[in-house]
């Protein structure tokens, strides 16, 4: 496919716990900021809620949470020296506020071009207690989220890159995306459409099921031939 023009990109923020569950997400995020000639903003929340620090506070020096915090930030330093060695351009910056909230004020105050942050992959209960600060971020950013977690494949040519699309402006945004990364990279770009027929209208007797798939398909190869085409 003849790839159109691409966002204009130049800034990332890489959300990080200095965690092996971050570092793949980190690994993707420095690979394409090197493809696109991007900056990177490492970010850190050190954040710990309030009725946590109540309970493991006792018994510890008044200044355990500062030194805590401040730990952090030397290992938030280190990982930026090592980066920067690599030839990454790259900084840092970090909150002491709940991380889904920060990382998103953050990615606003810098107007990132992607946010990138590793996922835990927590599922069942875990997941509904605890939630996710990834999942959250997606929701929330106004910036394309990249997200990993420690058992993604390690950073490639993106040689195949699959875009699901509903053919909404918010599609067509991650398809400007998926366009940059296959035009740097001579990769194949993958565009698919899928649709469940809503009850109400399967259960029209004045709608068969079969007419309205076979409208839906019509439809949707027009809108996919025009992407192609494009």
């Amino acid at each position: 496919e003849q790839a159109g023009e691409g966002p204009a990109v130049s800034a990332f923020l890489v959300a990080t716990d200095v965690s092996e569950h971050a570092d793949r997400a980190l690994a993707h995020a420095c690979a394409l900021a090197k493809l696109l000639s991007a900056r990177v903003e490492l970010f850190s929340s050190a954040y710990i809620p309030p009725y946590l620090v109540a309970a493991v506070a006792t018994g510890m020096s008044p200044n355990w949470l500062q030194e805590a915090r401040d730990q952090a930030a030397h290992q938030l330093d280190a990982l930026a020296a090592r980066l920067g060695a690599e030839g990454v351009s790259v900084t840092t910056s970090s909150s002491t506020e709940e991380p889904a909230t920060a990382i998103c004020a953050r990615s606003d105050e810098i107007a990132a071009d992607l946010v990138a942050t590793g996922t835990r992959g927590r599922t069942g209960v875990a997941h509904a207690v605890f939630g996710s600060v990834a999942e959250r971020v997606a929701r929330c950013a106004h910036s394309p989220v990249l997200t990993a977690h420690a058992d993604s494949p390690k950073p490639g040519l993106y040689r195949r890159v699959l875009v699901p699309s509903d053919f909404s402006p918010d599609a067509d945004l991650a398809l400007a995306w998926a366009r940059l990364l296959v035009e740097k990279t001579g990769g194949t770009l993958i565009v698919q459409h899928s649709c469940e027929i809503p009850p109400l209208l399967s259960g029209s007797a004045e709608l068969t099921r079969a007419a309205i798939e076979k409208a839906l398909e019509s439809s949707a190869r027009e809108k996919l031939e025009r992407i192609r085409s494009s």
